[in-house]
């Protein structure tokens, strides 16, 4: 409930920040203090092609850049040390770090669900189940508390193959949902 909150906020600062943005951008010409200020840092290439985007590319652009924190957050090396934490062997977590690789493999067999389903209701089903079982690892005290080790281990394996699993399926629906969604000159 409390990252459903923050990520809330972190939208709506983004959008804020972006609105802030277009109007002091907008209204430079206007004003001799703006006329008089340097834009060097628009003038990267970065942000200077993010200030040409139309406002759905700029939200599609800030989506991408909150689910890749958020999939670091699962996958990456919090992961590690949270499997460590609970002392789960070295095997285990090396098998569990292998499942984001080997179930990226699913994309060959499942690509026929993009021609039957679409690629957005493909990737959207995906991307939301994976959220939701992931949320599985919050059984982690529960499973703790029972004072068996193994079953915690389980409960973390299960959570992190379950998201390996559904991120493997939205991919084969994001790549060509991207390509709709992004114009071919930009």
């Amino acid at each position: 409930m409390q990252a459903a909150r923050i990520l809330q906020y972190l939208c709506y600062l983004c959008d804020c920040c972006l609105i802030f943005g277009q109007r002091f951008l907008s209204n430079r010409q206007t004003t001799s203090f703006l006329v008089k200020t340097d834009f060097t840092i628009m003038r990267i290439p970065l942000i200077s092609g993010y200030q040409e985007l139309e406002p759905a590319p700029r939200r599609f652009l800030m989506y991408v850049a909150i689910n890749v924190v958020s999939w670091q957050n699962i996958i990456g090396p919090v992961m590690i040390l949270l499997a460590r934490k609970i002392e789960m062997p070295e095997s285990l977590v090396g098998l569990m770090i292998s499942f984001m690789p080997f179930s990226t493999l699913l994309l060959l067999v499942t690509v026929p669900m993009i021609v039957r389903l679409g690629p957005k209701r493909v990737m959207m089903t995906a991307w939301l189940l994976r959220n939701i079982i992931v949320c599985v690892v919050f059984m982690l005290p529960w499973a703790l508390s029972s004072g068996k080790r193994e079953l915690a281990w389980g409960v973390m394996l299960l959570a992190i193959l379950g998201f390996c699993i559904m991120r493997a399926l939205g991919a084969v629906g994001w790549l060509p949902w991207l390509h709709e969604i992004v114009p071919a000159n930009r």
